[in-house]
């Protein structure tokens, strides 16, 4: 290697590299790194054993005898004429995906495998799936013939067989050639019971024809099954899988089937002087029930019912009716059945004619709303009624030569509309008939939910609710109100009112103080159900979708961040309501108007936390919704949630008394699934710190009292409240009351004051008093009400409802000789 410039021939197919000093043979040098990378990426290739009997089969495995041959011939006519260069081995069910690569003993490309395996079956019906790239062809009988073959130039494709009976030991070849490219075969099966191949068919009835044709079927695709019936008379084709018979009582009739060693059979029932299943004056419940008569006057009493089938859904999105895909038109509907014309829905006499037949379409109930119906295809004449009223008609089929007309003096017609759009809700029903002359018989209607085009302000709708889908609430311009989906209850004619308007603030019914106070959203719903009055529980959760405007959003913090400045958690811009956040408030009592107020404390207030929620309902653009479960219906108010409700629950009575130690006491009337209480303290009445917890009882029917010790005395003001968490880890917060333990002051506040009849008497005093006359009167001293209440030291709270207060002055008395109080006056509005 003599001078400047020197050559290394390296010793792998048509690669050489010239070498130049340092530079060039650093570059030379990654250019053998790269090459030898390449080499070392290729796909592997299968190992090829020598030697080997071409005539064995394996046993549990394949043995894959390995054949170069020519390009001159592609596809191969048999892969055996070849040079054989070895065998290699495979498993049961293999995906042999050489991709680039070969068995060891041959080239890429232009190269043949012939699998060969010996199994036993146990008696079933077997169905085989083969995969090439590029030919493949399966053979049971030693490559004799192809059960299925796909053996053709091609890309990796796979192939599957006729299902076939097997018993016993089979002599299985699955021969594969490769052409050029990637390389690739597979072998799988897929296996089923004899038993189950076998089908007598749908039970019948005999409708007083002079015989029945069975219709037996039998899946597997094999060479001479033979079949029999037993059980009753045959007229005709006993060894057929359609014989004719007629039977004089009710008869099962047995289909037997042989074949490969294999036999099983099946049962079919034949009712005789039984009525005609179906009852052509029922309309299916949320789906529709298909009657067909022999006979095509419109008077249906004229035709002769024959017998009926349940319509499966079209689809989520279309309620409508389309009988050609369940049965041929050239057909009548006893061929009607899940898959095209196989007769498995059909329920009723086969003596139904294809021509001169009535079909009618009947269903009761579909998820309020607004629906467009569309007729397709109707043959031959066609009317539609709903709730009885004549809706559209026409007197000729869809494609007919001649006029079309209105043959029913409906609503609309063929010759002016196919297409108008109807109110539907749970009570709506809907019925089609369908007059059949001659020819081809069908009809096509879809019927489908239209979208809405905004949200709706303030208005009302009444919509007939039941079934297990969201029934949308619209009003007269197609704006959405909200949605229910009942679960499955049935709830009756439901009353949706709206309410829209700037947002507004609800008060504690507990506290004057202003923390308390929470902002709630302008938009606002009051639902109302004729099946379950307010209050009455539905027995399960139904859904409830309230949807609202961005802006109401906006609208709520913006209220929260002006109005409600005491309270941190109910919105604003540094902690705002969102969608992910709201929850609801529903309010259930007699002043169910889409206001919370102070009028609402002796209602029934629960909070409910949100389910769910989204953006763009229905493709409504800068709008959201929230998900609810809840148990009743009544007024619904969306805020932020801040841990519990907006108005919160009062107890029966909550106090606290100073001694040497602050004593706590509260009562319970009843309890249902309370889990435990939690005791908070704090000084301003802002900052809350907790001092103890009670476990509460559960669920109680009697009055229960809980009491606590607070022995951190102060010479100022302090305040308490009280939390109760539910088992299902839900807050309900009471409170707060305070307490001053020196120079307390012997004093009586009302709040809210004014009021509209509804309030709170705080009595704050320096010891505690047993039956002090409590008196209200109005401004004559006519006495309204008068009870002995026992006061304790410290804070004591007494609610004042129920006394149907008219608008006016009253006064609130405290009468005994230890206590220092006038009488307090109380406005009602």
């Amino acid at each position: 290697m003599n001078g400047s410039l020197y050559s290394l021939k390296f010793n792998v197919p048509y690669f050489y590299c010239t070498i130049n000093p340092v530079f060039t043979k650093i570059k030379c040098l990654l250019l053998v790194f790269l090459f030898l990378s390449s080499i070392a990426s290729k796909s592997v290739a299968q190992t090829c054993n020598s030697g080997g009997n071409q005539t064995d089969y394996g046993t549990g495995k394949w043995i894959g005898y390995v054949y170069q041959h020519s390009s001159f011939n592609s596809p191969i006519s048999s892969p055996e004429s070849n040079d054989y260069r070895g065998y290699v081995i495979e498993n049961e069910v293999f995906d042999r995906n050489n991709g680039s690569s070969n068995p060891s003993c041959v080239n890429n490309d232009y190269f043949a495998v012939r699998y060969k395996m010996k199994k036993e079956f146990v008696c079933g019906v077997y169905t085989f799936v083969i995969g090439g790239d590029d030919g493949v062809r399966l053979s049971i009988d030693g490559g004799v013939t192809w059960l299925v073959s796909k053996w053709t130039n091609s890309s990796y494709a796979t192939v599957t067989s006729n299902p076939i009976t097997l018993n016993g030991s089979v002599n299985l070849v699955l021969e594969y050639f490769e052409r050029t490219g990637n390389s690739r075969v597979s072998f799988a099966y897929n296996d089923q019971s004899f038993a189950s191949a076998v089908n007598a068919g749908t039970d019948q009835y005999d409708c007083g024809v002079n015989s029945i044709v069975l219709n037996g079927s039998f899946l597997a695709n094999d060479p001479n099954p033979s079949y029999s019936w037993s059980g009753g008379p045959i007229v005709s084709g006993g060894n057929t899988l359609t014989p004719e018979v007629n039977p004089t009582v009710a008869t099962d009739y047995t289909l037997t089937v042989t074949s490969e060693g294999c036999s099983a059979t099946d049962d079919v029932h034949i009712d005789i002087g039984g009525a005609i299943a179906g009852n052509p004056s029922d309309f299916g419940d949320n789906f529709w029930n298909v009657y067909a008569y022999n006979g095509s006057s419109t008077t249906l009493s004229n035709n002769s019912y024959r017998g009926y089938y349940k319509q499966p859904a079209l689809s989520a999105a279309d309620y409508g009716v389309d009988t050609e895909q369940f049965w041929r038109g050239n057909e009548s509907p006893v061929f009607a059945g899940s898959t095209l014309n196989n007769g498995d829905l059909w329920q009723g006499c086969n003596d139904l004619t294809k021509d001169n037949h009535t079909v009618v379409h009947k269903r009761i109930g579909f998820p309020c709303g607004k629906y467009t119906f569309k007729f397709h295809n109707w043959d031959d004449e066609t009317r539609l009624f709903i709730n009885g009223n004549r809706i559209w008609s026409c007197a000729v089929w869809d494609g007919s030569p001649g006029a079309y007309s209105n043959s029913n003096n409906s609503q609309y017609s063929c010759d002016g509309t196919t297409n108008f759009v109807v109110d539907l809700d749970g009570s709506s029903k809907v019925e089609f008939h369908t007059f059949e002359g001659s020819g081809d018989s069908d009809l096509k209607v879809s019927i489908t939910k239209i979208t809405p085009t905004a949200l709706s302000g303030s208005t009302q709708k009444t919509c007939y609710v039941k079934g297990s889908e969201w029934n949308d609430f619209y009003n007269d311009q197609n704006e959405l109100i909200a949605s229910i989906n009942p679960n499955g209850i049935d709830l009756g004619n439901v009353t949706m009112e709206s309410f829209l308007g700037l947002p507004l603030v609800m008060e504690s019914c507990t506290s004057s103080n202003p923390i308390y106070h929470t902002a709630y959203m302008g938009r606002r719903w009051v639902m109302v159900s004729s099946a379950y009055p307010n209050g009455h529980d539905f027995g399960n959760s139904i859904s409830v979708r309230l949807p609202y405007a961005e802006s109401d959003l906006v609208k709520l913090n913006d209220e929260a961040e002006n109005s409600t400045t005491s309270n941190n958690f109910d919105g604003g811009s540094l902690n705002p309501a969102t969608n992910s956040n709201l929850m609801l408030t529903k309010i259930t009592g007699s002043t169910e108007n889409g206001v919370a107020n102070q009028s609402d404390c002796s209602s029934n207030i629960r909070a409910v936390l949100r389910a769910g929620g989204g953006a763009n309902l229905y493709g409504l653009s800068n709008t959201e919704y929230v998900d609810f479960n809840i148990n009743q219906f009544s007024e619904f108010f969306l805020h932020k949630n801040n841990g519990g409700s907006a108005l919160p629950i009062e107890l029966t009575s909550f106090s606290a008394r100073c001694n040497d130690v602050i004593k706590l006491e509260w009562e319970t009337a009843s309890e249902q699934n309370s889990d435990y209480f939690v005791i908070e303290s704090s000084r301003d009445g802002i900052e809350w710190e907790e001092m103890g917890m009670q476990k509460a009882a559960g669920n109680s029917s009697i009055s229960r009292t809980y009491r606590q010790i607070d022995d951190q005395l102060t010479a100022s003001v302090k305040y308490y409240r009280l939390k109760q968490i539910d088992l299902d880890g839900k807050e309900r917060v009471y409170g707060p009351i305070s307490v001053i333990c020196d120079n307390i002051k012997n004093e009586i506040k009302v709040f809210p004051n004014p009021n509209q009849g509804q309030f709170t008497v705080e009595v704050l005093s320096n010891a505690d008093y047993k039956d002090v006359p409590l008196i209200l009167t109005d401004v004559t001293g006519k006495v309204l009400l008068s009870k002995n209440v026992d006061i304790a030291l410290g804070t004591t709270h007494f609610k004042i409802n129920n006394l149907d207060l008219q608008k006016g002055t009253y006064f609130i008395k405290l009468l005994n000789d230890k206590l220092e109080f006038a009488p307090l006056k109380v406005v009602v509005l």
